[in-house]
């Protein structure tokens, strides 16, 4: 199920990526947020996220009525005190006014960084792997022309 979705995700950040589109996205940041949250940390370092953090709140909410942030997030830790995992809860408002596509960029980005998270705090086994062999130019190794088509032979 997982995989069913999150594999047509990634080929649509993958190819959005390659795409060109190298605009970045304007999150308002409520003053209520989290921000000494690692969550917050790696959002704030993403490079496709800018965050608003200066504007008051009515501002953030006149901005994102006019379509000029593409959402306003609270960041929310609800974890029972002395637990040694943090419980966040990414509350993400936006507008009609905003770009779908600036608001799917975002929710991605949000989710990719759950998912690391998520395989840090709980390692799980991996349904596939990728095995790479490189295999010198023909001009290096005179005797080959390509690589021989066993993978178990050197180049």
């Amino acid at each position: 199920m997982v995989f069913s979705l999150a594999f047509p995700l990634v080929f649509i950040l993958v190819f959005g990526f390659i795409g060109g589109r190298s605009g970045s996205v304007k999150v308002g940041i409520d003053k209520a947020s989290d921000t000494a949250s690692a969550m917050y940390q790696r959002l704030a370092s993403a490079p496709n996220i800018r965050l608003v953090t200066t504007e008051s709140q009515a501002e953030m909410e006149d901005d994102l009525r006019k379509g000029r942030l593409t959402a306003i997030l609270r960041i929310e830790n609800d974890a029972q005190p002395g637990t040694p995992v943090p419980h966040l809860k990414f509350h993400v408002k936006t507008s009609t006014a905003t770009s779908p596509d600036n608001k799917a960029q975002l929710i991605n980005v949000l989710q990719m960084g759950i998912n690391a998270a998520n395989d840090v705090v709980y390692p799980r086994p991996s349904i596939a792997e990728i095995v790479r062999k490189r295999c010198p130019a023909a001009n290096i190794v005179p005797s080959t022309s390509s690589c021989p088509d066993n993978w178990a032979s050197p180049c």
